[in-house]
C-alpha cells in the first residue's frame, strides 16, 4: 500500500498531519521525504512595479536617506 501525507518535522519527529489509513499503530513504515519549496512571502507581488515607480523610488532613498562611506568607520 502507497499513501502521499503532508507532515511537520518537529523535535526531531515527522508528525502527519492527519492519520493514516488503514496503519496499524507501532506499524513500521518507510518514509520518502520531499521538502516543498516555500514561496516567499512577496512573490504574489513581485514583478508588480513599474520600471518608472522603481526609478522614483531609487531617487527618494538616494535623495532622502544617509549616505555611509566605508573607508570612514
Amino acid at each position: 500500500m502507497s499513501e502521499t501525507l503532508r507532515a511537520v518535522f518537529e523535535n526531531g519527529v515527522f508528525r502527519p498531519l492527519r492519520r493514516p489509513r488503514g496503519l496499524a499503530e507501532h506499524r513500521q513504515v518507510t518514509l520518502t521525504v520531499e521538502v516543498a519549496e516555500e514561496a516567499s512571502p512577496l512573490s504574489d507581488v513581485a514583478g508588480t512595479l513599474s520600471a518608472a515607480d522603481a526609478r522614483e523610488m531609487r531617487e527618494i532613498i538616494a535623495r532622502e536617506f544617509e549616505h555611509v562611506d566605508p573607508r570612514e568607520w
